[in-house]
């Protein structure tokens, strides 16, 4: 750990305001360490260098989440953000994959995290047509994203891959019908993450700033805490002026289903 907290000290001085913490499972980060070191521990110690700005989490399972970590992600400079790729949420699917279900209703746990910090921005990542996915399957892991916990997903078809254990499971779906599957459960999304974003209209956010727009050199594109770099949407800026890295107060002034566009406030303080 002492050496990953060096590393970081080191970006922080070349001027890094984002730290990403990316692992398949970031909540078994110590594990291997003697001791009882944990992925709380490093939070903490990275929080004492007090030139980074936002600290992500990425890909936790949510059999690891701890009721210290959800507590750390009330911190100011601790991205309210968690991605927990549960892949599906039917119990026999999760069996057949071969990963660990949830301790319990999925359902409930979600509910319990969302009461306990209805601020916090949850990504999934969530895969259709698996061999042997029922209507029925499917139309749990539909019910369940109906709860709106998510602000992101992100939703792929499987794909058999000779040499894996899937691989040898019979009643393959066939792709036209996970095609269907995948664009009903992307548009049930679409259609929650509008309603979300709708709600930050006429509020003002902090934007860290990234640069121009791809599609056009008059707009400045950048991200809330609510979007990890790439995967997740942008806010569009038409209206005053931020440096790469900056941190600004941005008020929201239209909402879309990905994208948010917005003017930096007139009297903005830079971060």
């Amino acid at each position: 750990m002492e050496s990953l907290h060096k590393e970081a000290s080191l970006m922080a001085d070349s001027g890094v305001k984002e730290l990403n913490l990316i692992a398949q499972d970031i909540t078994q980060y110590g594990k291997d360490l003697p001791g009882a070191t944990g992925l709380e521990d490093l939070i903490e110690g990275l929080l004492t260098i007090r030139e980074l700005r936002w600290i992500r989490l990425l890909y936790a399972h949510p059999a690891g989440v701890s009721d210290r970590l959800l507590e750390l992600l009330t911190e100011d400079r601790i991205c309210n953000y968690l991605d927990l790729p549960i892949q599906h949420v039917n119990k026999d699917i999760l069996t057949a994959m071969g990963r660990p279900s949830f301790h319990g209703d999925p359902r409930q746990w979600f509910e319990s995290l969302v009461a306990r910090n209805p601020e916090v921005a949850l990504r999934t990542t969530l895969m259709v047509g698996f061999p042997g996915e029922t209507e029925s399957n499917f139309q749990d892991l539909l019910d369940f994203v109906t709860a709106g916990f998510f602000y992101h997903i992100g939703t792929f078809i499987y794909s058999r891959e000779q040499g894996t254990p899937a691989a040898r499971l019979d009643k393959e779906i066939p792709v036209d019908i996970a095609q269907i599957r995948r664009d009903e459960l992307m548009g049930l999304q679409g259609r929650i993450r509008l309603e979300k974003n709708r709600e930050f209209v006429g509020k003002s956010v902090p934007v860290l700033v990234e640069g121009q727009s791809s599609e056009t050199e008059l707009l400045l594109r950048g991200r809330t805490q609510a979007m990890a770099p790439d995967v997740d949407g942008q806010v569009l800026i038409n209206e005053g002026y931020g440096q790469v890295g900056d941190i600004v107060p941005v008020t929201i002034r239209e909402a879309h289903t990905y994208d948010l566009i917005g003017m930096i406030d007139p009297k903005a303080r830079k971060n």
